[in-house]
């Protein structure tokens, strides 16, 4: 089925979770790495990538990084959500994209 678009593509909201190369390791300015390049409007891109880590990481704690360090808790929509690690990191991914589900 086609799904209706809410919102236009210029407007999307994008979650990044993943490891180094989300996070921009080896960049000279982690900013300039691809989940902050996929909007026009860096507000609109979230980038939770934590280095070094696998899947594991988020499936646990995955509230806690969407709230970050606000006060209220506010229930964040996003349009795109973007899993990047490597094949060998399975450990909690089942786990991660079951909670990212609700």
């Amino acid at each position: 089925p086609i799904l209706q678009q809410t919102r236009p593509l210029t407007d999307l909201k994008f979650l990044t979770l993943g490891s180094s190369v989300s996070w921009g390791a080896g960049l000279p300015n982690r900013y300039k790495a691809y989940p902050y390049l996929l909007s026009s409007n860096p507000s609109d891109s979230t980038n939770l990538a934590v280095r070094a880590a696998g899947p594991k990481y988020p499936s646990v704690c995955l509230q806690s990084m969407l709230l970050g360090d606000k006060k209220e808790e506010k229930e964040q929509e996003y349009d795109v959500i973007v899993l990047e690690y490597y094949f060998k990191s399975k450990d909690g991914l089942y786990d991660l994209t079951s909670r990212l589900r609700i």
